[in-house]
């Protein structure tokens, strides 16, 4: 039925849902034996038919009958506003695998030169094409397979550039969240990380200010992309997800907002309330006697800027792990399925901390395939990094819940208002109909096997997995190197120790000790080291014989060590020579890791070297004792691998 149990979600039906419902009263009426609801369900297909109608003639006023936008296939030209001389992006973005031609036409269908500057296969598809310097008029772009037209748009180069107004908030909003604008968000996701396992940037501002990745880069004509500083994006791991969405959506006039959260606490999950858009008018301190301008506000980079400096202060990991069947939230959980596990989908552990997905690397003959991730750390480096049991923590058991997969609520216009689709209309939503509780669901082991047959179709043998996640673990303490280095440089030239928060603070402080401190990175450190001395006995247990099962555990575990004693990493002591430490002396260290994280300490303490030992004798800095005896209060969090948001 296309309302089971949603009758008030069909009989108000947004736009977005009536095409939803529309397609699934049509598969009823197609498909149905008895059809013992033939003239109920009639009845709702023609309501529905009538609700899309309206919405399709209100989205396509002035547009000709043979150029119209399309519902899944997003075309963008970058900049907004083009003048004669420009050199403009064109972006196409589509559900459907683009065995396409793009045709880009001028006045009098004189063809336009095209250079493609980046693609990628999805979902979604897309492609980033780079255009010679255009003349004025109204030309366009159209999306053909075969001989179909699957998507069209008109574009004018006028002779001088229009400014966008900001209404009355930080910017206007011009359109609603759609399939064709999730589309193209994921295209930008994917073009702006596009890079192997390991890449790092020193922040956010330095990728967005790149115009080779970004092709929204000076979409608005502001200069607002020509200095990092301007934009004041320098956000963590929790922020980064919604800096990313709110700078998307200030681009192209979409809607955006965001929640304000509590804490959760130990036994329950943190709920969300107070939210706030891009609508909502800035609050700005002005003289009694002072009046508005009467011409309208323009959108501007330092407005975007006041607004992405606010949205730091208040976004937080609890903002990403709201229960599952939580409606008053700003993203929603999504199935464990490829169609749906696309570029810009947020990945929140209960350990506290997310990540965003960038792209799937196929699975070849020759190596396994990869998803790949970014992530930004309180010391406001920004990385890529690929999905394994020790940077995709799940847990079986967790008083923390609402981890997992999530994407980001849309926002709509419905009667002149904004507000967010609930979880019944995402169920049937057109394009939105990934959200499921079934992840909230599932154990740890059924998680990682899922992830493991979407990620690499082709069964790996357990050795090469083995090795494969030794490979990642190995990939993350190599970041670590880094990070501990980074602590020493800004610490070694203090002359007071930084000053570390008290208990449980100190995972979610902020100013110095959030930058430059690893609790939370060491506590997922551990559980990674956790995954891999697990591996041999999981593999064992899934085969179905005991004696096959017992004879893999020996021959993975010989393997392990094998690996672990031939693989090693090498930090700077304080001496500034070069300390090696074999993967398995890390491991045999990992109780010492539950006390590492203090930058006051020492880097030979905090890769664990041994109370007398020759490595701890270039040692020459030691956290105060008060500190120390709080890391000691605290051990038992890092013991039992309690989350840190």
């Amino acid at each position: 039925m296309p309302c089971a149990g949603l009758r008030a979600t069909c009989d108000k039906a947004h736009p977005l849902v009536a095409r939803g419902v529309l397609m699934r009263a049509e598969a009823y009426l197609a498909n149905c034996s008895e059809c013992r609801q033939r003239v109920q369900v009639t009845a709702t297909r023609d309501r529905m038919r009538a609700i899309v109608a309206r919405d399709e003639r209100a989205r396509h006023r002035g547009e000709p009958d043979d150029c119209r936008a399309s519902n899944d296939t997003a075309v963008l030209v970058s900049p907004a506003s083009l003048v004669a001389g420009d050199q403009p992006r064109v972006v196409v973005a589509s559900d459907r695998a683009l065995d396409a031609r793009v045709e880009i036409t001028a006045e009098g269908s004189r063809p336009l030169t095209v250079t493609e500057r980046e693609r990628g296969d999805g979902p979604p598809w897309y492609r980033v094409l780079g255009l010679g310097a255009v003349e004025r008029g109204v030309h366009r772009v159209v999306v053909k397979q075969g001989a179909n037209v699957i998507a069209c748009q008109r574009f004018t180069v006028a002779e001088r550039r229009r400014r966008r107004t900001a209404g009355a908030g930080v910017w206007k909003t011009e359109r609603g969240w759609d399939r064709a604008a999730e589309n193209l968000y994921s295209a930008w996701i994917a073009a702006l990380f596009s890079a192997p396992e390991g890449k790092r940037w020193n922040g956010i501002g330095a990728v967005l200010t790149d115009a080779s990745r970004n092709f929204l880069h000076g979409h608005l004509g502001l200069g607002e992309d020509a200095d990092s500083e301007q934009l004041a994006l320098h956000p963590d791991c929790a922020d980064a997800p919604h800096v990313m969405r709110a700078y998307f959506a200030w681009k192209l006039g979409l809607p955006f907002g965001h929640h304000r959260c509590g804490y959760g606490q130990l036994d329950g999950p943190p709920r969300c309330g107070d939210w706030t858009t891009n609508e909502t008018p800035p609050v700005e301190t002005r003289d009694p006697g002072e009046t508005m301008p009467a011409t309208p506000r323009l959108a501007s980079r330092a407005s975007f800027r006041d607004f992405a400096e606010r949205l730091l202060g208040v976004t937080t990991a609890r903002s990403l792990r709201t229960v599952a069947t939580d409606e008053v939230t700003d993203l929603y959980p999504v199935a464990l399925h490829r169609e749906h596990l696309r570029p810009g989908v947020v990945f929140a552990d209960p350990y506290g901390h997310t990540l965003t997905l960038v792209k799937w690397v196929p699975q070849t003959a020759a190596r396994p395939g990869q998803l790949l991730a970014v992530d930004a750390e309180p010391d406001g480096t920004i990385g890529m990094r690929r999905f394994w049991r020790g940077t995709f923590l799940f847990a079986d058991q967790h008083t923390t819940e609402g981890f997992g997969f999530k994407a980001f609520r849309p926002i709509v216009r419905d009667k002149g208002e904004m507000r967010l689709l609930s979880n019944d209309e995402l169920t049937i939503a057109d394009g939105y109909r990934g959200f499921s509780l079934e992840p909230s669901r599932i154990d740890a082991a059924d998680f990682y096997a899922q992830m493991s047959r979407m990620i690499s179709p082709e069964p790996k043998p357990a050795r090469q997995e083995l090795q494969d996640l030794v490979g990642a673990l190995l990939a993350q303490l190599e970041r670590r190197v880094a990070e501990v280095d980074i602590a020493e440089q800004i610490v070694g030239a203090r002359k007071t120790p930084i000053e570390m928060p008290e208990g449980r603070a100190m995972f979610r402080s902020t100013g110095p000790w959030e930058a430059v401190s690893t609790p939370c990175r060491d506590l997922r450190l551990l559980v990674g080291i956790d995954s891999v001395l697990s591996f041999p006995e999981q593999a064992a247990r899934a085969e179905a014989d005991a004696t096959r099962g017992e004879a893999l555990r020996r021959e993975l575990e010989a393997v392990l060590r094998t690996e672990s004693e031939s693989k090693a990493i090498e930090y700077t002591r304080s001496d500034a020579g070069k300390q090696r430490l074999s993967l398995a002396e890390v491991i045999r260290r990992r109780a010492a890791f539950e006390a590492a994280y203090n930058p006051n300490d020492c880097p030979e303490l905090r890769w664990g070297a041994a109370e007398g030992s020759a490595e701890l004798r270039s040692c020459r800095r030691r956290a105060p004792d008060a500190q120390r005896g709080s890391m000691a209060r605290m051990r038992h969090w890092f013991v039992k691998r309690y989350s840190c948001g």
